[in-house]
């Protein structure tokens, strides 16, 4: 899994934080979420049940840890916050979009040093050819 590390570290007056550009590639066949080797929905009573190929795989990530308040500078106590956003082709993915982000406080208690209290989100999109499946699933089934 190769990454771009940018700049990172104590900038002049600034707090550290590290910037990361990455991908993957897998040279493997994936089957498609959709489509089976003849074009038909895999929901179709007449699909062949064979998923439609795809040759490689790949994702698109970055990685954003920036910590944004220390009070101060020999002190442990730190609020951080993270973004790492990923994107992959939804013809072979299950997901082809996520977000995920959130902050940490580290020493949030007196004489807990090693501590850190933490919040996070993520969100995740279903590729259209997954939904797709869903929605042919439900018409060919009546559900």
């Amino acid at each position: 899994m190769p990454s771009i590390n940018l700049p990172t570290g104590k900038q002049q007056g600034g707090l550290p934080g590290t910037y990361k550009l990455g991908a993957w590639f897998d040279t493997g066949p994936f089957p498609d979420q959709r489509f089976d080797s003849t074009g038909l929905s895999l929901a179709n009573p007449h699909s062949t049940g064979i998923a439609k190929m795809h040759w490689h795989n790949y994702s698109l990530y970055a990685v954003m840890d920036q910590m944004v308040w220390r009070p101060d500078p020999q002190g442990p106590q730190s609020v951080s916050v993270f973004v790492r956003p990923m994107a992959a082709p939804g013809n072979r993915n299950l997901i082809d979009f996520g977000i995920d982000g959130g902050f940490a406080l580290k020493a949030p208690l007196a004489e807990r040093d090693n501590d850190t209290f933490g919040v996070s989100f993520g969100v995740a999109n279903v590729s259209a050819r997954a939904s797709g499946l869903d929605r042919d699933t439900a018409a060919f089934s009546g559900m």
